[in-house]
């Protein structure tokens, strides 16, 4: 083995260690993808293997007791080292296979047919397999199927790293911030997490049922269940960066030159779904973007808790709207941003009292409005100013901050 494919096979075991799956225990939902395998491509055996370092182990197994083997003499190690699929169609005929203790013995294989599991970085962890103790050929159609199903395996192994890293930075929110901002991201990340992971589960149970019921698999059907799951593992990957992005705030925090378009983009994504769902009406203009000099992980957990006040006062109003203002002063190198929605506002009394600091802690908690005095301070952190208008009769905050200069980007 070169050096160059020591280094792949060194990433492609770190991608593979990334996803914890080694030695867990059996998934329903995977052994029913294994489980429609077999009875698509008609073979006793089906596996989803996972090649270790010296072993292939296997996460999901239809007609096979063991759950490990050697390595050396796996033949998806063959499968993985390309992207497409790998067949043998009788193993005792192969000059590669035809002394493996894996033909001379149990399981006696004879015909074996594998895809590639690829993740998005392009790693082949391990294959979905069929396998007969005969010898046979896999039509088009079958071909297809198992090529779908492997696509949907990994799908459902991303949605499921993207799930842990979730827990892991509620884990590092919770040790940092006490504050209500963690229940209300987490119970939103979790409803998006649910969403692929029940579609993946509905797509398996309705397969089945056409297998059960002997109906005629449509190949078309598949790749349109399949395109569904991909866009949902999209969305929820734009989420997962957000999430990172809340739970790496912290006190030591240090400045940094950062694009504000993409700032305040990562966290409007968070509501973007909650708000289609609930018919508010989202509405920013058009703007350029610019350079700010910010702690960008501070400031953004800043717009966070206004849009997060926003979205909650409008939720139960028959008129429900949000509308976000960006614009750049030339001359003051100043940039406002307007948050307003069409809500009736908050009392003068209680709003002078967060712009002055001069309330009560447990009064602005009452009212849910501890997010906005964070915010508050952390403008003015960033030399800025929060403004609350007054004179208007809806809802409506002003926020005013230095920053550099236009940027083509």
């Amino acid at each position: 083995m070169s050096l160059q494919d020591v280094d792949l096979e060194q990433k492609r075991l770190r991608e593979l260690y990334s996803f914890k799956l080694l030695d867990t225990p059996q998934d329903a939902e995977l052994d029913e993808i294994t489980k429609m395998a077999s009875s698509l491509c008609e073979t006793p055996i089906a596996l989803i293997s996972l090649i270790d370092q010296n072993r292939q182990w296997f996460k999901s197994k239809i007609g096979l007791e063991i759950s490990e083997t050697s390595r050396d003499v796996s033949f998806c190690e063959k499968a993985i080292s390309d992207d497409e699929i790998f067949i043998v169609k009788n193993a005792i005929q192969d000059e590669r296979f035809k002394n493996n203790p894996l033909v001379l013995n149990e399981p006696h294989i004879r015909f074996y047919a594998g895809y590639p599991l690829k993740t998005e970085k392009g790693y082949n962890l391990g294959t979905l397999c069929v396998i007969d103790k005969k010898e046979r050929v896999l039509n088009e159609n079958q071909i297809n199927i198992l090529k779908i199903l492997s696509k949907n395996v990994v799908n459902y192994f991303e949605l499921n790293k993207k799930k842990n890293e979730i827990d892991e930075a509620f884990k590092s929110l919770l040790k940092n911030q006490k504050l209500s901002l963690i229940a209300n991201l987490s119970s939103r990340m979790t409803h998006d997490i649910s969403n692929p992971l029940s579609i993946i589960l509905n797509i398996t149970k309705l397969m089945e049922d056409k297998i059960d019921n002997e109906e005629e698999i449509d190949i078309e059907e598949f790749k349109n269940f399949s395109s569904k799951i991909e866009k949902a593992s999209l969305r929820i990957a734009d989420s997962i960066r957000t999430m990172r992005l809340f739970s790496q705030r912290s006190e030591k925090e240090s400045y940094k030159i950062s694009y504000f378009k993409e700032l305040i983009k990562n966290v409007i994504i968070l509501f973007q779904k909650k708000m289609q769902e609930n018919s508010i009406d989202f509405i920013m203009n058009e703007f350029p973007d610019f350079v700010i000099s910010c702690k960008p992980m501070s400031l953004a957990h800043a717009f966070y808790n206004i849009i997060l006040n926003l979205y909650d006062e409008v939720l139960n109003l028959e008129e429900k709207w949000i509308k976000i203002n960006v614009e750049m002063n030339s001359e003051s190198k100043n940039m406002t941003i307007t948050c307003s929605n069409s809500s009736k506002g908050i009392s003068e009394e209680i709003i002078d009292n967060i712009i002055n600091n001069s309330f009560y802690l447990n009064e602005v908690i009452y009212l849910n409005l501890f997010g906005i005095y964070t915010a508050k301070k952390i403008i003015e952190e960033h030399s800025g100013q929060f403004l609350y208008d007054k004179n208007s009769i809806n809802n409506k905050y002003i926020i005013i901050v230095p920053c550099n200069h236009k940027t083509g980007h």
